[in-house]
């Protein structure tokens, strides 16, 4: 009942429950899903926090080959944002004490646990594409041009253009998608890609491919024209 009333504790308590061995081991995994469950009863976004610090690196560690664990990782979420008006909530609250409420990290192994090889798809990977939208709004909220949204775009743009260049045609579609909506809320991503390109070829011809047959639909998202000009005349220069 404390964790309903007073949500934000729970967040003191995260560095006790990833430290203390006295919640480790698959054995505590249900308790950790209750005391979330119970604070998002309070607090959709401290839950939703807390499940991502906590909970969903699970997924890519020794409990992602177990399906209870993964099963009680995923209803959790699934229930955070079947909440009512969970979406405008969480987008609200993308931003939670100063940090991203879905950090890039986050929404890298969110991407490939939703967009893997075809033949590592696994019964979740269904319930990762239902929540990923959600999520991934979560992730890139913000106000472009900002201080903040200019660090988000560089961490994002880093991941972006490996996995656009990875062999997972879905994968690079989704990465690609990322990277450019990185080019259009900061100028400054063309001269990051401009620094990649040469090393990162493959995944620089998918992005052009991408911008040229949709560039009327894209040029409008761009404040300007101008990097893109220079990014392209520095590239026939390499």
């Amino acid at each position: 009942m404390a964790l309903r009333r007073k949500p934000d504790v729970l967040i003191n308590l995260l560095p006790v429950i990833s430290e203390n061995p006295k919640y480790q081991g698959q054995d505590k995994l249900p308790v950790i899903v209750w005391m979330i469950a119970q604070a998002c009863q309070g607090d959709l976004v401290v839950g939703l926090y807390t499940w991502i610090r906590v909970l969903f690196p699970m997924l890519s560690g020794k409990s992602s080959s177990n399906p209870q664990s993964r099963d009680l990782i995923l209803q959790l979420v699934e229930r955070i944002l079947s909440s009512p008006k969970a979406r405008t909530i969480l987008f609200n609250g993308a931003i939670k004490k100063g940090e991203r409420l879905v950090p890039p990290s986050a929404l890298e192994l969110l991407m490939r646990l939703t967009f893997p090889v075809p033949s590592a798809r696994v019964k979740a990977t269904e319930r990762f594409e239902a929540v990923y939208p959600t999520l991934k709004e979560v992730a890139l909220a913000g106000s472009s041009g900002s201080k903040a949204m200019k660090q988000v775009t560089h961490q994002i743009l880093n991941f972006a253009v490996k996995a656009t260049g990875e062999g997972s045609s879905e994968l690079s579609r989704e990465a690609s998608d990322i990277f450019i909506w990185c080019l259009t809320q900061n100028p400054d991503s063309y001269k990051q890609w401009d620094m990649f390109y040469l090393d990162n070829l493959e995944a620089s011809v998918t992005v052009l491919r991408k911008l040229s047959g949709e560039w009327k639909d894209h040029l409008v998202k761009h404040s300007s024209p101008d990097p893109v000009r220079e990014t392209l005349k520095s590239f026939r220069q390499k």
